[in-house]
């Protein structure tokens, strides 16, 4: 696994190869992920819980576009008090406000002017074992764009920010998962079952 060097933060991101911490292909965690945000957008919607339909929460200005699909983690409580973000790597095109199965691959740990704010990788289940088939390469390109995105993203924001710190490994992610989880299913989404 690679990481980015977060005293980099401010130059291009150094990516730095960490032996110790290479992805294990052979078993990750299989987590609902609801999606609030699709892939190539500028607009930024959210789960209003109270009427359970999705909201505009603003739209990011350009060049500023998600570059996966974004949403929470089913039964989850982060460090934020709302579900664990989830970023859905994939090349498919997913639509918002459904859910989808996939497993843990990494996360990156990132702060904004509310505090930190933890984001899990997730891929589809059926595509976990080909995305660890990709070359250190390929997974780098997609890595370093999540980092541009989530370092910038807030820039032309007036009183916003974020900084990313670093990228977090398959285990450390996959801990925090485990820290976050919630015995019982929230009251969001009470008809689903996670597996």
């Amino acid at each position: 696994m690679f990481f980015i060097d977060p005293s980099s933060y401010e130059a291009e991101p150094k990516l730095i190869d960490s032996k110790e911490t290479e992805i294990i292909s052979s078993f990750s965690v299989q987590v609902p992920v609801y999606i609030e945000i699709i892939k190539h957008t500028n607009i930024k919607y959210e789960l209003n819980k109270d009427i359970m339909k999705l909201e505009v929460d603003r739209v990011l200005e350009y060049p500023f576009f998600y570059p996966y699909s974004y949403g929470f983690i089913l039964n989850t409580d982060g460090n934020d008090g709302d579900e664990l973000d989830a970023l859905l790597i994939t090349e498919r095109d997913y639509s918002n406000d459904i859910i989808v199965n996939t497993k843990i691959i990494g996360g990156l740990v990132m702060e904004d002017e509310s505090g930190l704010d933890e984001k899990i990788f997730v891929v589809p289940s059926d595509e976990y074992d080909d995305f660890n088939k990709l070359t250190e390469e390929k997974k780098n390109k997609i890595y370093s764009k999540i980092y541009w995105f989530f370092s910038n993203y807030k820039n032309e924001d007036k009183d916003k920010w974020s900084k990313v710190h670093n990228l977090m490994d398959q285990e450390t992610a996959i801990e925090l998962y485990n820290k976050c989880k919630q015995p019982k299913l929230k009251s969001t989404f009470p008809s689903f079952v996670a597996s």
